[in-house]
């Protein structure tokens, strides 16, 4: 099967997920959904006037993370500390989101937050992290690049043997509207076949590198 008919039959399964911190939100279904499917909340906010070029990996108290839009469509997610208020969706936003089969979900009467962690590097914090989780009886998504899959075997052991999710974060972290479709179809197909063969798992969620994306 040659990659486009692989990515096409994969891309279904697939969810973008954009947040940059470790509580995150799924956006949009990739491709067609054929049955209901969960999404969870998203909380973000934006400003026209400014543009974050870089990986933003942490948080200014009382202080905006963007969602920008540039000339080209491309778009850059983020969240910020809103003191308690749900802040309303990007402009278009929930438009896109209904185009490609997604859903803007944000009910705040439910106590529910979905826990995801990006993965690019090991820190030493994740077996600590891991210890907690298993004593709290709480499953997370842990997205993975390709250097952290190849290097990290008994931390990558543990998110599947304790039932977490293991997200695609693509092999390089490269900033994805950025890459011509072939690189940005070998940037996440490369990982998943890698982690599938390694062990016997699938990728079914997606998180762009540097929150950056766009239609396509």
């Amino acid at each position: 099967m040659d990659n486009n008919k692989y990515l096409m039959n994969r891309v279904t399964r697939l969810l973008l997920v954009v947040s940059l911190v470790f509580v995150g939100a799924v956006i949009y279904m990739l491709g067609d959904s054929t049955g209901p499917e969960i999404f969870m909340g998203v909380y973000n906010t934006s400003y026209d006037s400014v543009r974050f070029d870089q990986e933003i990996s942490y948080l200014f108290s009382d202080t905006v993370i963007p969602v920008s839009i540039d000339s080209s469509g491309n778009r850059s997610w983020g969240i910020k500390r809103n003191k308690g208020a749900l802040p309303d969706p990007d402009p278009g936003s929930v438009e896109l989101l209904e185009k490609h089969s997604g859903a803007w979900v944000g009910d705040t009467n439910k106590k529910v937050i979905y826990l995801t962690f990006d993965q690019g590097y090991e820190n030493g914090y994740t077996e600590k992290i891991l210890d907690t989780l298993k004593e709290k009886n709480v499953k997370s998504i842990f997205f993975v690049t390709g250097p952290y899959l190849d290097k990290c075997d008994k931390l990558m052991q543990r998110y599947v043997d304790e039932g977490h999710y293991v997200g695609n974060h693509t092999v390089r972290h490269k900033s994805m509207p950025l890459l011509d479709r072939a690189t940005a179809e070998k940037e996440l197909l490369e990982l998943e076949k890698s982690f599938e063969e390694k062990y016997n798992a699938q990728m079914l969620f997606f998180r762009p590198p540097k929150g950056e994306y766009n239609e396509q």
